[in-house]
Parts: C-alpha cells; structure tokens; sequence
C-alpha cells in the first residue's frame, strides 16, 4: 500500500483535474477573473489549490531539489491544462496553473516543515505508514 498509494493519488488526481469540466474547452489568460473566481466558484479555487499538495510532499520526501520540483509541477500542470484544451475537458486557465503550483510549493514547504521538527514518514510493513518523530 505504501508503493501504490502516491500512484492511486496521482491517477485520482489526473482524473479529477481533466474530468471537472467535460465538453468545455477555452482559453484564458486573464489573471483579473481571480475576483471573480473568489466570489462565484471558490470551491474550484479551493480545489486547484489543494489538489496538488499532496504531489509537493512527495518529491519532497523523495528528495527532489526544490528548483527541479518545481520545474516538474509547472510542467505537470501544463500538460494537464493543454490536455484539457485538446481533449475538450476544460478551460487552459492561467488562475488554474498558478493556483496549482501554489498547492504544489505549499505541500513541499509543508512536508520539509514536518522533516524539520524532526518527523519522518517511514513503512512500517508495506500496508501500514507511520509518522514519527527523530530522537
């Protein structure tokens, strides 16, 4: 569980982010529409944003330079948002991808905060993860 759980994330994940909005496609690259976002459809906003803190803690905890990590989330999202274009699943949204990559940077910045205070996520057999803490 502890191996498949980040690939069952990633695929839950991909799934959600390209299947929010079948049969729309568009473009836009107006970063004015956070208001309006923030008003009318926060739940999205909220959603761009937690959706890849998950993806952040794990190339933290694997150890990804944090330029890399970034570099590889930008293009991520990227890949997700022109697929959503082409497929006709959604909008290539600029709030989108930033707001992506903000919930990416959180999840690494939260995952090296918890390394910091001395915690670790370890397996403890291959069901079962823990969080502990370094003596």
């Amino acid at each position: 569980l502890v191996k498949v759980a980040p690939v069952v994330y990633v695929v839950l994940a991909f799934g959600l982010i390209m299947l929010k909005s079948r049969g729309v496609q568009g473009v836009n690259f107006n970063f004015a529409d956070v208001a309006d976002i923030l008003l009318w459809q926060p739940a999205t906003l909220f959603f761009n944003l937690v959706v890849l803190v998950p993806l952040g803690c794990i190339f933290r905890t694997k150890e990804v330079p944090v330029g890399k990590s970034i570099i590889a989330a930008i293009l991520i999202v990227l890949v997700c948002e022109s697929l959503q274009y082409v497929c006709k699943l959604g909008i290539f949204d600029v709030i989108d991808i930033v707001s992506n990559v903000i919930g990416f940077i959180f999840g690494f910045c939260l995952a090296d905060a918890l390394i910091d205070f001395g915690l670790h996520f370890s397996a403890v057999n291959e069901h079962i993860c823990s969080l502990t803490r370094k003596n």
